[in-house]
């Protein structure tokens, strides 16, 4: 059913946190990537969001192949809030800082933002098209719709346990 409520609650808590981590990105982004997609970061919060969008795209995959958008869409709002009350926050210092560590944090928000847009493009596809224009690279589709639906990453379980240990 249709609720203007449910409706407001998605825009604040989806797209609205999903804007404040790109305007975030886009204040420290410089254009210069030292990682990109092949190389990993060592650092655990960056395996940590890896791992979460593994979880995540896994979970969406699995609610859009039994037909139940509802159960496909929930996992995209749990991510978010991980990505920017818990990932983005724990990392502040490190965008500040400069050197390698901020250079990893921001190719992995930058590789984060990129693969969930192409996830949550199905549900918010207005949305998914202009942030996914923003952070495209040259290489990249030129449309978030023309991509590939993203292959699912290696999950640490450990590390998940490790960080819902430590969040408690």
């Amino acid at each position: 059913n249709f609720s203007e409520k449910g409706v407001s609650e998605v825009s604040s808590k989806l797209i609205g946190r999903l804007m404040n981590v790109l305007s975030f990105y886009e204040l420290y982004a410089d254009g210069s990537s030292i990682y990109g997609t092949e190389n990993e970061s060592r650092n655990p919060l960056d395996r940590w969001i890896h791992s979460r969008l593994a979880e995540t795209i896994v979970a969406v995959e699995e609610g859009m192949e039994s037909y139940e958008l509802d159960k496909a869409a929930r996992p995209l709002m749990d991510f978010v809030e991980d990505l920017s009350t818990w990932y983005l926050r724990r990392s502040r210092e490190r965008f500040k800082a400069g050197g390698t560590d901020a250079k990893e944090a921001l190719d992995t928000t930058r590789e984060i933002l990129k693969t969930f847009y192409l996830v949550a493009a199905p549900f918010i596809p207005f949305t998914a098209e202009a942030v996914f224009q923003k952070i495209r690279a040259t290489t990249d589709p030129e449309s978030v719709h023309l991509a590939e639906w993203p292959r699912v990453g290696r999950i640490d379980l450990k590390i998940v346990a490790d960080m819902n240990e430590v969040r408690e």
